[in-house]
């Protein structure tokens, strides 16, 4: 392909950003050259052109000799889609010049008008994960799971505290690195607070913070701390980081049942491959708490995304629950079915307060126990679950398993095997 724009984008670790550039475009073959990259430093590269989706290189280490990185593959649009809307302060001011972007499936960017208004167009996908709002005079925002082709009017919250400092580990050395975030429950919409890394030297600057106090937590590969009551709009603030007492030694039953578990799960793994391409095994679900009673042998014909909904509580379950909503709105009468279940455990009265308050309208079974240690129900291993999997489990119209993809990749592949 020709006329490729080709970004190149250098990761900054002292910043603990990218930088990015557009370098260059494609020749009349395809090919594409990227000149002036510093030896050692880490790279990615992306492409896009218009009517296809963007694509991305896993990043790589700039060498001193010419060296061909990867092929780039761009996929066409199936659909295209966009999202518009308007953002005001509380007091109903219109906000020009926020930065918008949706990170997933694609990278898109825009800044608001003089007016408030914004719009993204030429969205490959009908439902938005997310919509994430940046302006240097009010707080962060994140919006999640939004339908395109509609206007989505927002409101954003004034926070200008700030707090800025060194992580450090009990020597006074810094940890590089270290995760810093204002300690808070989250919305499923909305206002969140600020959350950062610290960069090689330990420095960290919190932002956009809209309370007087706050708790602070910190994390660094297994230990963590959380320190509360911390004055806001205060720099050179020294937080250390001190190896975490994990409590008493598991009992050797604990270890037992925790060996056992861990080994459920990467058999799961290992099992999983032998199932794709298979007839989908049966649910066996003990309760339906919403939609009707499904049997997989009734979706042949169907493309069907079956959710593990492993924990109920979590915020971003919430949201791919959320999410199978919308992509059954969009594509349930293009012959799409989603399907949600829940482990044996699961306490049915919290589910069905999810149900409620968010609508959700497709069917939800609690999962049947089962007797193998670490399956979270006798669903769960047939289709050899077991978290950190992607949660969603695609089949095809013939009832095969066609693989698992996370929230990102799940329309993108709605769509393909829709159109098959």
């Amino acid at each position: 392909m020709s006329s490729v724009n080709i970004d190149l984008m250098r990761w900054d670790p002292l910043r603990n950003m990218g930088t990015s550039s557009t370098v260059a475009l494609t020749d009349g073959g395809g090919w594409f050259r990227g000149i002036g990259l510093i030896v050692g430093d880490e790279y990615t590269v992306s492409a896009n052109a218009e009517g296809y989706r963007e694509a991305e290189t896993e990043m790589f280490t700039a060498m001193a000799e010419m060296t061909q990185i990867a092929d780039l593959e761009l996929l066409p649009v199936l659909s295209q889609f966009f999202i518009e809307g308007h953002l005001t302060d509380s007091a109903g001011k219109s906000v020009r010049g926020a930065r918008l972007n949706i990170q997933y499936p694609e990278f898109k960017e825009t800044l608001t008008d003089e007016n408030g208004v914004f719009r993204f167009e030429d969205l490959s996908m009908a439902v938005i994960n997310e919509v994430n709002i940046d302006h240097p005079d009010y707080a962060y925002h994140s919006f999640k799971i939004l339908k395109a082709n509609q206007r989505h009017d927002f409101v954003l919250t004034k926070a200008d505290g700030y707090i800025s400092g060194t992580v450090v580990d009990a020597d006074g050395n810094p940890i590089e690195r270290a995760n810093v975030m204002v300690e808070a429950e989250e919305d499923s919409s909305g206002y969140i607070y600020s959350g950062v890394r610290a960069n090689v030297l330990g420095k960290f600057e919190l932002k956009h913070i809209k309370d007087a106090m706050v708790s602070i937590y910190v994390s660094a590969d297994r230990d963590y701390k959380i320190y509360e009551d911390i004055e806001v709009n205060q720099r050179d603030l020294v937080l250390t980081l001190t190896p975490t007492e994990w409590g008493p030694e598991p009992t050797p039953e604990e270890q037992a049942r925790m060996k056992a578990q861990q080994a459920y799960v990467e058999d799961a793994e290992e099992r999983f491959k032998t199932l794709v391409n298979q007839p989908a095994p049966e649910l066996a679900v003990s309760e339906w708490m919403s939609g009707p009673p499904i049997s997989i042998r009734d979706l042949e014909g169907k493309t069907v995304a079956l959710y593990f909904w492993d924990d109920t509580e979590i915020s971003d379950r919430i949201h791919w629950a959320c999410l199978l909503n919308l992509l059954k709105e969009v594509y349930g009468e293009k012959g799409f079915v989603c399907v949600a279940v829940c482990p044996a455990t699961t306490e049915i009265e919290r589910v069905k307060q999810h149900i409620a308050e968010h609508s959700l309208n497709y069917s939800i079974g609690l999962d049947s126990s089962s007797d193998v240690i670490g399956a979270e129900g006798e669903t769960f291993d047939r289709f050899a679950f077991g978290w950190p999997a992607a949660p969603f489990t695609l089949i095809n119209a013939a009832g095969e398993i066609t693989g698992r993809v996370w929230d990102s990749e799940l329309e993108s592949q709605i769509q393909t095997m829709l159109a098959d």
